[in-house]
């Protein structure tokens, strides 16, 4: 993959997207329905509770054919993929949480993720991406070209949250598209691109706005905080045994 363009490494990812279909369902259907009846009669708690998840996957994963996704690739491999690239390439290639991405999302893409959120698809966004920012010294150029090539994907996952987490071990391709602006910070794009988002009416508009934003990371916060004090607890019921 040395001396790839960025573009060129997107594109061998999407064509490294593997396909869910019924019939290969069906078969890992059975296989875990026999795991999970063989776990269940000795009581291999662990072995049950992840064959239950994917079980459950596995009929999440029916409903995504039927809304049209069928497109996937492997954590561990895009995982590895990005490690590679960044060693051989001396890019700068995420994969993060969409709650995390700090850049705007085109309105085409930001339907398909409301489309996917109000059928209740995916547990989780991820969005892979090169980051051509200033702090990353604009080391990501597309091979000789001085240009920074920009094309972000984005992915759904399953998660399972409770006492143990569980992620599945495929994410699920919703959309991509070309980021014009992927050398800037949000700072700077809002001052020479007014229209990348919704223009508000400042009088009436801004100050709902700012209560809704409010709200909105005020629960995110309890959510963080309620995450830090399980694990906590559990690090503390390790050294209570």
């Amino acid at each position: 993959m040395l001396d790839k363009t960025t573009s060129e490494i997107f594109e061998e990812i999407k064509n490294n997207k593997k396909v869910i279909d019924k019939k290969g369902l069906d078969i890992i259907q059975k296989n875990l329905m026999d795991t999970l009846e063989s776990a269940l009669s000795i009581e291999q708690t662990k072995l049950i509770e992840k064959t239950t998840f994917l079980l459950k996957n596995i009929k999440r994963e029916n409903e995504l054919i039927q809304y049209g996704i069928t497109n996937y690739i492997f954590k561990d491999d895009l995982s590895d993929i990005i490690k590679n690239l960044n060693l051989k390439n001396d890019k700068h290639i995420f994969l993060i949480e969409m709650k995390n991405f700090e850049r705007p999302i085109p309105k085409d893409v930001q339907e398909k993720i409301k489309y996917c959120k109000k059928n209740k698809l995916f547990d989780e966004y991820f969005i892979l991406f090169t980051d051509y920012t200033p702090k990353n010294n604009n080391i990501a150029k597309s091979g000789k070209n001085s240009k920074p090539e920009k094309d972000p994907i984005i992915f759904g996952a399953f998660i399972q949250r409770g006492k143990d987490v569980l992620m599945s071990e495929r994410l699920y391709y919703i959309a991509d598209w070309v980021d014009e602006y992927c050398d800037l910070t949000l700072e700077k794009l809002t001052q020479i691109q007014p229209n990348i988002s919704k223009k508000i009416d400042v009088d009436k508009n801004i100050e709902k706005l700012l209560e809704l934003s409010e709200i909105y990371l005020s629960e995110e916060q309890k959510t963080q905080i309620k995450e830090k004090s399980n694990i906590f607890s559990k690090f503390k019921n390790m050294f209570m045994r």
